[in-house]
């Protein structure tokens, strides 16, 4: 399950095309990706951790300093891309990204302890 989901993450392609790799039907990928994306969710609490204290953020904020010299800085967000099918009907077009294919954009933030 772990294969197929991070198969998807890295590729976005179709479910057809991710069971046709695993050697499982496309509902079986689409259960996996489910079950696996919720599990790493049900671990943000024991793995992303924002600074509470005046001590914690003090050092996060240093941490980022010394890498490139952002002053008060505490976090950094990024986002990628993940590409997926056209959803189809009216709103299609929302989802297509400046590389002119269909994608839901994922944001991650990461803080520097």
């Amino acid at each position: 399950m772990l294969l197929i989901t991070l198969r998807f993450f890295a590729t976005g392609s179709f479910l057809i095309v991710i069971g046709d790799f695993g050697g499982v039907h496309k509902s079986t990928v689409g259960k996996a990706i489910n079950r696996v994306t919720r599990a790493i969710a049900n671990l943000r609490e024991e793995y992303i951790k924002f600074p509470q204290t005046e001590e914690e953020i003090s050092i996060v904020q240093q941490g980022f300093y010394q890498l490139a010299r952002f002053p008060r800085v505490v976090g950094a967000l990024d986002c990628t891309h993940i590409k997926i099918k056209s959803p189809g009907g009216e709103n299609a077009e929302i989802y297509r990204n400046r590389k002119n294919f269909f994608s839901l954009n994922v944001q991650t933030i990461a803080f520097l302890i």
